[in-house]
């Protein structure tokens, strides 16, 4: 999804649980994140990055970062960057996630090039 995408479907459907920002434009995939980051409260508190390589390592330690509460806000934001799983990634805890993810956090995927295997995955926006 693009930036432009992004701004219309927030204003649209409001916020939306799995979000795939793509593009080579670092600038715009930044804002996306930081526009999710501001819709919720104590950003601070509720704001978590993974670096692709550390999301895919520490697979469980993802995952619950996943599964944690937001505090004193309706939301959390869990931003990755550069995440491109692998097919088996998906058949697994984190693919399950996917088809059911928690309500109360924003999951916000960043990346530089296309990975067509994570739009291809229900929820996925």
């Amino acid at each position: 999804m693009k930036f432009v995408e992004m701004k219309s479907s927030l204003k649209n459907e409001g916020i939306q649980c799995v979000y795939l920002l793509e593009g080579e434009d670092a600038y715009f995939r930044e804002s996306g994140l930081s526009l999710l980051r501001e819709l919720v409260a104590q950003p601070e508190l509720n704001y978590a990055v993974w670096e692709g390589d550390a999301a895919l390592s520490d697979l469980p330690g993802f995952l619950s970062a996943l599964a944690s509460f937001p505090f004193l806000s309706e939301k959390r934001v869990v931003a990755v960057r550069e995440f491109y799983p692998r097919a088996d990634v998906f058949k697994g805890v984190f693919g399950a996630y996917l088809k059911d993810p928690y309500p109360d956090t924003v999951l916000a995927i960043s990346n530089a090039k296309e990975c067509a295997a994570l739009r291809k995955q229900p929820h996925v926006v």
